[in-house]
């Protein structure tokens, strides 16, 4: 036998059947900034002071946005955007223990024109996925922007992954030694005692700055300049549990003609990344040939755009008098070594 509904149980139904749907669609609502026009404001500096800031729960690609180029799977992205500091210098971060998005991935773009409406017109200045093989949340590193100017700032997860998340932009100041001409002296043998003495924290690489070639990732570089010593040798070391920089990457050059003003004419003479044995990831030039009196620069960058502090030292290395074959010492046959003397590197005897 068929049931049949009185008009107060079909009213209630109806009731019912309405409400699981508008429950429904306000638990697969798109996020307000689903869209590059509806793009939430960031203030520059803003902590999240523990709160996230940003969902990108059922968010999906808009018509014609363009995928990342450090994205997998595709967009399901929330938009934001920033007006660029004066320093013309910013780095943003979703890398905090905020929300429940723990794999985003980061975009930072231009918007020549700024017609929100041509997402085709967008114009990508940095992407991040993953800070590192531990780490699923995304940093970009210091970028270049121009003071006053709006960008824009996708905010998606790995593969499809979503959540909340915190998202910010940090103004950031460049180093004062940033470019050749502004090299910090370093004395020759002088020592960091326990202190840093550089940081590459917001460093970038200058016009016609040359890339060494030992580096990863291009160079987000300091520089320092030094008189090399009579001897005509140098060790240069950033390899001491000093800084929060614990991955860098150092060369050394000379600039034929002096002019610091055009960094396309240094010459690498030595390049190190992981040489250090304090540190395995620091950075060890040993026994450089110089000649005494010249004036040399060192860059000191990181890895993959690694930044912080750090100490750097230059010595002088003094080979033994015996370094050349022609120094060789002459030994006497039968006779021994006694205490603890050690062996000269160049023997020779009759």
């Amino acid at each position: 036998m068929l049931k049949t509904f009185t008009s107060s149980r079909l009213v209630a139904y109806i009731l019912g059947l309405g409400l699981f749907f508008l429950s429904a669609g306000n638990l697969f609502a798109q996020p307000a900034n689903d869209n590059l026009c509806n793009a939430v404001s960031l203030t520059l500096d803003a902590s999240c002071n523990g709160v996230p800031n940003g969902n990108n729960t059922s968010a999906t690609a808009q018509s014609g946005e363009p995928l990342a180029s450090c994205y997998v799977g595709g967009p399901n992205s929330a938009w934001f955007s920033f007006v660029a500091p004066a320093s013309g210098l910013v780095s943003i971060t979703t890398d905090f223990l905020i929300g429940t998005n723990d794999d985003t991935e980061i975009a930072l773009y231009d918007l020549p024109g700024g017609d929100c409406n041509n997402l085709a017109s967008l114009v990508e200045l940095g992407c991040s996925q993953d800070i590192d093989f531990f780490n699923y949340l995304s940093t970009i590193s210091t970028t270049p922007v121009t003071p006053g100017a709006t960008y824009y700032v996708s905010v998606s997860g790995w593969n499809g992954t979503e959540g909340t998340f915190c998202i910010v932009v940090n103004s950031i100041v460049s180093p004062v030694n940033d470019t050749l001409c502004d090299a910090i002296p370093l004395t020759v043998g002088g020592g960091c005692a326990g202190t840093p003495n550089g940081d590459n924290t917001g460093a970038i690489a200058e016009a016609g700055e040359p890339v060494a070639s030992c580096y990863v990732g291009g160079t987000n570089s300091v520089w320092y300049s030094f008189v090399a010593p009579a001897s005509g040798f140098v060790s240069l070391s950033t390899d001491f549990l000093i800084g929060t920089n614990g991955d860098t990457e150092i060369a050394l050059y000379e600039l034929p003609g002096g002019n610091c003003a055009n960094p396309s004419s240094l010459v690498e003479l030595a390049c190190d990344q992981d040489g250090g044995n304090i540190v395995d990831f620091n950075s060890v030039i040993t026994s450089a040939t110089v000649t005494p009196g010249n004036t040399y620069y060192v860059s000191v960058s990181g890895w993959n755009g690694t930044e912080g502090s750090f100490c750097i030292e230059v010595t002088e290395s003094v080979p033994p008098a015996n370094d050349d074959l022609c120094d060789a010492v002459q030994l006497t046959p039968g006779a021994v070594c006694s205490g603890t003397t050690a062996l000269p590197l160049m023997l020779r005897w009759k």
